[in-house]
């Protein structure tokens, strides 16, 4: 019996692994054309001048450009291959924020409804053995009703999270401890208060860094040689899961997902 489970366990991990290094074997992807630029100073100071200030309107107008500027990929580039293709049919069919209890089993609830949802920008992938690839650009189409969706990048990722730093250890704080509902708000707290409005923030584990992505984070998505099963690794808060998925008359599917660690 314990043979048998090795055997299982060999093969599964045959049909869904990856290397890393540098190969030839990577799948080409015709990047999209990006006609926007974005400069980083003039956004940081858009930024420090909205939230630092306590502006709302000024910082809903902020999110307002962010959102009209960044728009969902096209047709050309998602259907360019059957990879590409699979990819953003796999993200639309895991990408649930408002139910996220259906992909696993969590120790803080993330599913409540937000103003703004923040997308990830790239997105890891590979099939069977190859080596991982990245998309980058990313844009998936989404929808969720009575939600604006944001599409990141590395420079919005970067001003937020040196922002958020200016903020201090007392922010780290705030957003790590349990907080008197009673107890007035300090400076920091209502510009926490004020970015959280329109979507949660959150810290990586050595409490250094901020993100500003919605979960659940799509880590790296893993096909099989004939492209008719994926892996999927993915990310909620401090937790992270596991998707399995079949593609079925054409049509990706959920078979199973669990929450498979936390830190």
């Amino acid at each position: 019996m314990k043979n048998r489970t090795l055997i299982i366990l060999f093969l599964f991990l045959s049909v869904f692994s990856c290397r890393s290094k540098s190969s030839n074997e990577k799948l080409t992807i015709v990047p999209e054309k990006s006609e926007f630029y974005i400069n980083k100073d003039s956004l940081l100071f858009q930024l420090n001048r909205s939230i630092g200030n306590e502006d709302e309107s000024l910082y809903s107008n902020f999110l307002i450009e962010w959102n009209q500027k960044f728009q969902p990929n096209g047709l050309n580039f998602i259907n360019q291959n059957e990879v590409t293709k699979s990819i953003f049919e796999i993200f639309k069919e895991l990408y649930y924020p408002k139910s996220l209890n259906e992909l696993g089993s969590w120790q803080k609830d993330y599913s409540r409804s937000q103003n703004y949802y923040v997308i990830q920008n790239t997105i890891k992938f590979c099939i069977a053995d190859s080596p991982i690839d990245t998309i980058v650009n990313f844009r998936p189409p989404v929808i969720l009703p009575q939600s604006t969706i944001l599409y990141t990048s590395k420079i919005h990722n970067e001003i937020y999270n040196e922002f958020l730093k200016q903020l201090g250890k007392k922010a780290v704080i705030d957003l790590t401890t349990e907080v008197n509902p009673n107890a007035q708000l300090t400076g920091n707290d209502k510009k926490i208060e004020l970015i959280e409005k329109y979507f949660p923030i959150s810290l990586d584990s050595n409490l250094s860094n901020w993100s500003i992505l919605s979960f659940p984070y799509i880590n790296l998505i893993t096909f099989n040689k004939d492209m008719n099963k994926a892996k999927v690794n993915f990310v909620v808060g401090s937790q992270g899961g596991v998707a399995e998925l079949k593609k079925k008359n054409e049509k990706w599917i959920i078979i199973e997902s669990n929450a498979t660690w936390i830190e």
